[in-house]
């Protein structure tokens, strides 16, 4: 598995309640698209009005950011599962 790094530092962080559960589905698409060997560093914003998560994504020090609306009523968070994946896929194809 690649090895992933969350930065929490930031004042615009998700919140606790939600940033685990983010961060799960984040870590496994990782995981799942990457090669083994890279490390990751990924720091999650939240916007003030709570409609939108933005993710900055570090990979050799190359940083791609991504904004994704929150939709409150996706429990098994779909929507976030395919816009991370989308992202990745689109930002850093593997070979």
């Amino acid at each position: 598995m690649a090895t992933v790094n969350f930065d929490d530092s930031n004042e615009d962080r998700i919140p606790a309640a939600h940033r685990a559960e983010y961060q799960k589905v984040i870590k496994s698409l990782i995981d799942e698209l990457r090669p083994v060997a890279e490390t990751w560093t990924v720091v999650t914003h939240e916007q003030a009005d709570e409609t939108a998560c933005c993710i900055d994504f570090t990979l050799s020090g190359r940083t791609e950011s991504v904004e994704i609306a929150r939709s409150g009523d996706d429990a098994q968070h779909h929507k976030f599962r395919r816009a991370v994946r989308y992202f990745l896929e689109d930002r850093w194809p593997t070979s």
